[in-house]
């Protein structure tokens, strides 16, 4: 819960201030990168009603099968994450 908190906090010190454009683009490119990253690894459908919503997995499994479970990627997602932990702990 504290890195969550501290994730938080870091994110909004990144939009509040951008003392050095580099370290915003990186810091903006990482924040993307994670949400690729989160879209990649969720399940390969959701059912809601009679409505099915494929996810990327889906594809991913359909097209290359050797790529069978995406949710390793799960601890990339954390490791970006500790970058904005960070920022979030030096303020």
């Amino acid at each position: 819960m504290v890195n969550l908190a501290l994730l938080i906090i870091g994110l909004k010190i990144l939009f509040k201030k951008k003392d050095s454009e580099k370290n915003y683009k990186l810091y903006l490119s990482l924040l993307l990168l994670i949400t690729v990253l989160v879209v990649i690894t969720m399940p390969p459908y959701i059912t809601y009603k009679s409505l099915v919503l494929y996810f990327p997995s889906y594809l991913f499994y359909n097209f290359f099968p050797m790529f069978r479970v995406l949710a390793r990627l799960g601890i990339f997602i954390l490791f970006f994450g500790l970058v904005f932990t960070g920022l979030g702990y030096t303020y």
